[in-house]
């Protein structure tokens, strides 16, 4: 068995890139032969993520909007943004499909194969690591990730008992944050374990080193990654230097030279930070608190494996071996990374480590934990009811994972079939733009948020507005609302319809117009639900605008195209106010309309 650890990693490995792909696999049987190369998207911020690998593709600057289709330059410099900043995903990715001739969707669909074949390979190598046990940490590898949307009270849990969702699928394969980085973290986690538990002093330093350069990676690859590796190792240091004096030396060491390897990166990395736009922190609802929390899923989870730890170590079903110590350390993580802004007094999204991280590093503990127990209880004419207790635990989570995997697949297949019929429009005027430049800057409408959305990952064009205009931090909050407004003018929209878009709870116009954590409380702090009162405010603001609408509200920006789904065309009055309509052209299922500014 220790000779050939990873011939019991194939099947996790097998099983969780069939239910990673299985979602791509219900598009590919939807359209068939007509399939135009697009990604199924699970969760819509995979689309933006897009958009900026293909900005890269197509020879755009680090420091680019692909939103708004605007790069760099001396004479119009741009602020960092959170995709600037965290480059090394995105150029990971768009170098080898450069050189390989790939789309970044045709990359975002074969990088799903990768993170899950990576994820499952870094789990899997972690737990055999510190178990020595191959079916144990093959078990391991699919409790770990078929379990992690549900530790985080996400999915087809939260579904079943409130009806309501924020994420599906497994939030650990969204493309390409946090996927790309994700298994880099187990990496990082096994390197530390062989540096602090090596015999060899001479390979006790490389492994540190090697640690201090895999932190150095995430830092500049994904926030809640990077800072929840930093949050483990302290918590790790912490445990050690309190209940081990005789490895209190080796811990020291092994910190310091980790912190000299990778703390002169966050140099180069605060000073990024320092270029970004005035308003990143307000779009990435940055909030200055200094209160306690204790009510996050995985925290709670953590805290109860830890001291189901404390009962063994109790009982004598364990000793505080550094197995007991690294379980201990992951169950405990949850408490610093929810409760950091008590000292730092600033919180950012902490949702994004309940779904990222805390909830796979709580379920590796408790994986740990098992296998404590199991050491203990499992000896003699016990050893074969050991096992079969490894494999229902086993077939549990695949079946679990198997819910995640298909349920998600049967809700958003529409979705993504849209936006691969939606490619070949946005690739016609590409196309067409391509064989007769007009040297404007090419601007795309659609009333339909799943295909304007998609626009930048197709074509460096400016859509009108989409969900993630302000994301790259291009644009003011107020700017922001304005090309909002131009989107509602130019779909048709009255005053009661944005009330009612507003009281229906459309997130997208919700977020626009009050702002992403009003729209969706679990983003952030602020817990007032939108009054009606507000809803009729904004609708009377719109209503406004559209009544003062003037010329050089549709010159700024001035359209160059309509795109539209057969039968979803806007009533066109506001549009043929400003606007000719030429050169009418059927697109698989969309109409495409060039456009032009009247006098």
């Amino acid at each position: 068995m220790k000779k050939r650890p990873w011939i019991f990693a194939l099947l996790p490995v097998l099983a969780m890139t069939i239910l990673a792909v299985y979602p791509q696999m219900t598009l590919w049987v939807a359209q068939g032969r007509d399939w135009d190369g697009s990604f199924f998207a699970s969760n819509d911020d995979e689309v933006a993520y897009a958009g900026y690998v293909n900005s890269l593709l197509e020879g755009k600057p680090r420091r680019n909007d692909p939103f708004l289709a605007t790069e760099d330059t001396p004479a119009v410099p741009l602020s960092e943004s959170l995709y600037s900043i965290q480059f090394i995903p995105a150029y990971s990715i768009a170098i080898p499909a450069r050189l390989l001739g790939l789309s970044s969707s045709s990359a975002f669909v074969v990088l799903m194969f990768l993170m899950a074949i990576a994820s499952s390979l870094a789990i899997f190598k972690l737990l055999y690591e510190i178990t020595s046990d191959g079916p144990l940490s093959a078990a391991g590898v699919l409790v770990v990730l078929c379990l992690g949307t549900a530790a985080a009270y996400e999915g087809e849990l939260r579904i079943w008992m409130q009806q309501q969702i924020l994420c599906d699928f497994f939030p650990f394969l969204r493309r390409y944050q946090p996927g790309f980085a994700f298994p880099i973290f187990f990496v990082f986690c096994a390197t530390v374990w062989r540096a602090l538990t090596g015999d060899d002093k001479k390979k006790r330093l490389i492994y540190s080193i090697a640690s201090g350069v895999i932190l150095a990676i995430l830092i500049f690859s994904y926030f809640y990654l990077w800072t929840a590796a930093a949050a483990w190792l302290v918590c790790l240091s912490l445990i050690y230097l309190a209940f081990k004096k005789d490895a209190r030396a080796v811990v020291l060491k092994n910190a310091a030279i980790i912190g000299a390897v990778a703390v002169p990166v966050l140099i180069p990395y605060a000073i990024l930070l320092s270029r970004r736009s005035a308003n990143l922190d307000h779009v990435q609802l940055m909030v200055h608190t200094r209160m306690p929390e204790f009510g996050w899923t995985s925290l709670v989870i953590g805290v109860i494996v830890a001291a189901l730890i404390f009962i063994c170590l109790k009982t004598g079903i364990a000793k505080l071996t550094n197995r007991v110590i690294f379980a201990l350390s992951f169950a405990l993580t949850p408490l610093l990374l929810f409760n950091q802004q008590v000292i730092t007094g600033r919180s950012l999204q902490p949702v994004h480590y309940e779904l990222f991280i805390s909830n796979y590093i709580v379920l590796l503990a408790f994986v740990l934990m098992l296998s404590l127990v199991f050491q203990h209880f499992a000896r003699g004419s016990e050893k074969p009811a050991f096992r079969w207790a490894v494999v229902l635990l086993a077939l549990f989570a695949l079946g679990w994972g198997t819910w995640e995997s298909t349920a998600s697949a049967g809700r958003k297949t529409e979705y993504s079939v849209l936006r691969d019929e939606a490619g070949r429009a946005i690739k016609y005027v590409k196309a067409r733009e391509a064989s007769t430049p007009s040297g404007d800057q090419v601007v795309v409408f659609s009333n339909n948020f799943v295909v304007t959305g998609y626009v930048p990952s197709i074509a460096y064009f400016r859509p009108l507005w989409n969900p993630h205009t302000s994301s790259a931090s291009g644009v003011t909050l107020a700017e922001n609302k304005r090309l909002f407004y131009l989107y509602l003018y130019y779909s048709g929209y009255d005053k009661q319809g944005v009330a009612s878009a507003l009281a229906g709870g459309l997130f997208e116009a919700r977020a626009a117009l009050f702002g992403s954590e009003r729209a969706l409380p679990a983003l952030g702090q602020d817990k007032r639900p939108i009054t009606y009162g507000e809803v009729e405010r904004e609708a009377q603001a719109y209503d406004d605008f559209a009544k003062n609408f003037k010329r050089e509200h549709a010159s700024s920006p001035a359209l160059s195209y309509l795109v539209f789904n057969d039968g979803g065309e806007p009533d066109f009055t506001n549009i043929d106010k400003w606007y000719h309509r030429e050169d009418a052209r059927m697109v698989g299922i969309f109409k495409v309309y060039k456009v032009r500014l009247k006098p």
